[in-house]
């Protein structure tokens, strides 16, 4: 039987196609206009494409709308909601430091504290067991005589004088160990070695190299991205506003999900879209770009600006939350889906979002004006300022001018919707974290980009637990200072191995006789008590040996009883005992 032949559309038909369907149904941030594509060896060729898109071509058949698209004529905007009410959602959680942290902490919490029960032991116990295979796997080829074992200890002092380097700027990592008088930070020099600290930067891993290969780019970092995630949801309730948004950090280095922004201060860098606090920017999910990603199934058939979305809210969807978002993400079926979840949601929009009202598009009002219209539980507005806003909102149901409580320049109050002071309000959440993480970045120069985000990742760990520290106490405090009194805390309570030291031995302000106070072990006569005038016990290294033979002196500091000389020699000098 011979197939029938599919008609073809005309280029006036595919243009008014193009110009009904939704014109953000790419992957890709307009923002981001280029994706840089490398050679590096995490590379593959699956990395999504760029905004730009090959010419229509009128003889190539157009496949339907998959049928699970809504209908346009399924969106009837309305100039009053008396058909569907928009009624906020509201807000039924408990916002907070979990109890957990709390009682981790005790009733005095201090910055290592706090940062303590986010990143815990088991976290430098991690990195210490990374970095020392790796080390181990680069001396076959490569041998480091220098070298020997790190401990979690160690990897926490590093990571300190990382912290101190971020407040502390030189020129290079040889200047924190210089001795000139004029520049020198002699605390460096007393933590470790700078020759150390160089091995450690060498040889810092983050993964298992001996697992098999898998396609994820991100698996450098895999352990240190699941760790840090889980306790950021864990550690703290968020209060009612969220603010969902990207970050890019800056990085020229060679990765294939680099991404190009001209309008940003750093041009190049890795994407990281985030889910903040709106009040305190305290992170609670995040997630980074690294191309065109298979949708989870609660993300199945949503665009990729939506997607996003929905995987960092997860399961907070139905507390009552409110969630801002900016034009890239907001779109009437995005926030139906957050509005049927039990959750609100206010953004701005592009007028030409699929299912947006065809009037906002082609309307023209005067500075101050503004239109409204209202479907399915959702208000679009337009209002005009020095340009015209248009913003999605499921719990404003009203365009009432609100005065600000400033002034134009002829003494008029300056009126804004409330939608649009609320969106104001609740949309910083990770500007504010972004713009502490970027006063002074933990982050070094290293050529490798895993370590880099690392790095980055840290420095969101220990603005968190700056956020907690504060909600705790319930002091505000510098935060450059706060992180100062961290590094310092971490040495301070860190034990570190005996490094060995160029240079002659510096001279002693005691006698050498009187070193041994601080480690020696000392005999002494069993002390006398109310029955006994002469108390003596068995003998320990006697006991051992099977005889019963007892002494009246004992080690004043292992309180054992042991015969002098021999014995007390013996018990001191054996590993058996």
């Amino acid at each position: 039987m011979a197939s029938r032949k599919r008609r073809c559309l005309t280029s006036e038909e595919i243009l008014e196609l193009v110009f009904e369907s939704d014109e953000d149904d790419d992957c890709d941030d307009p923002e981001f206009t280029m994706d840089i594509q490398s050679s590096d060896s995490d590379s593959d060729n699956d990395a999504e494409p760029s905004d730009s898109e090959e010419p229509l071509d009128s003889s190539v058949p157009v496949a339907p709308p998959p049928s699970k698209a809504p209908r346009l004529d399924a969106w009837q905007w309305e100039d009053d909601d008396s058909a569907d009410k928009v009624a906020k959602i509201p807000f039924a959680g408990t916002p907070g430091v979990k109890r957990t942290v709390q009682i981790a902490v005790g009733d005095s919490p201090t910055a290592l504290s706090m940062f303590n029960a986010l990143i815990g032991e088991d976290f430098w116990q991690m990195l210490a067991r990374y970095t020392n295979a790796y080390a181990l796997e680069k001396q076959a080829s490569s041998p480091d005589p220098s070298w020997f074992p790190t401990t979690p200890g160690e990897m926490k002092a590093y990571f300190a004088l990382c912290i101190l380097m971020s407040q502390v700027k030189k020129s290079s990592i040889q200047a924190y160990w210089s001795q000139r008088s004029v520049i020198s930070t002699p605390f460096f020099a007393s933590v470790m070695p700078r020759q150390r600290f160089w091995a450690l930067s060498r040889y810092l891993h983050l993964c298992d190299n001996s697992l098999p290969v898998d396609e994820d780019k991100l698996r450098k970092l895999r352990p240190v991205l699941d760790y840090v995630l889980k306790v950021f949801g864990e550690s703290y309730s968020p209060g009612e506003g969220l603010a969902v948004d990207e970050s890019l950090m800056k990085f020229r280095g060679r990765l294939s999900y680099i991404q190009f922004n001209p309008s940003k201060r750093a041009r190049f860098g890795i994407k990281f879209y985030k889910l903040c606090e709106s009040s305190s920017g305290y992170c609670l999910n995040f997630s980074i770009y690294t191309g065109k990603s298979e949708r989870t199934p609660a993300t199945a058939g949503m665009l990729c600006s939506e997607a996003v979305v929905i995987d960092l809210v997860g399961d907070r969807l139905g507390n009552g939350h409110t969630i801002y978002t900016d034009n890239w993400y907001s779109s009437p079926l995005l926030f139906l889906h957050i509005k049927e979840a039990g959750s609100n949601a206010v953004g701005t929009v592009r007028v030409h979002r699929k299912n947006m009202p065809q009037e906002l598009k082609k309307i023209k009002l005067q500075k101050g004006d503004c239109r409204s219209l209202f479907s399915r539980g959702l208000m679009a507005v337009t209002w005009q300022d020095k340009k015209p806003v248009t913003l999605l909102s499921t719990s404003h149901d009203a365009t009432n001018l609100t005065d600000t409580g400033k002034q134009r320049k002829d003494n008029q109050p300056i009126l804004k919707p409330q939608v649009v002071l609320d969106y104001n309000r609740g949309m910083g959440g990770v500007d504010r974290e972004d713009q502490q993480l970027a006063s002074f970045p933990i982050m070094r120069r290293y050529a490798k980009g895993y370590k880099k985000i690392f790095f980055y990742v840290m420095d969101i760990a220990v603005y968190n637990s700056y956020i907690l520290c504060g909600k705790t106490t319930g002091k505000r405090s510098s935060y450059t200072d706060w992180k100062v009194d961290l590094a310092e805390q971490i040495v301070e309570e860190t034990v570190l191995p005996g490094y060995k030291r160029r240079g002659k031995p510096s001279v002693s302000a005691s006698p050498m006789r009187l070193e041994g106070c601080e480690w020696a072990h000392f005999p002494r006569q069993i002390p006398a008590n109310a029955t006994k005038p002469n108390p003596s016990r068995r003998c320990h290294v006697c006991k051992v040996q099977g005889k019963r033979s007892e002494s009246r002196w004992e080690c004043e500091k292992c309180e054992v009883a042991l015969h002098m000389p021999v014995c007390f020699k013996l018990f001191h000098t054996r590993k058996s005992f």
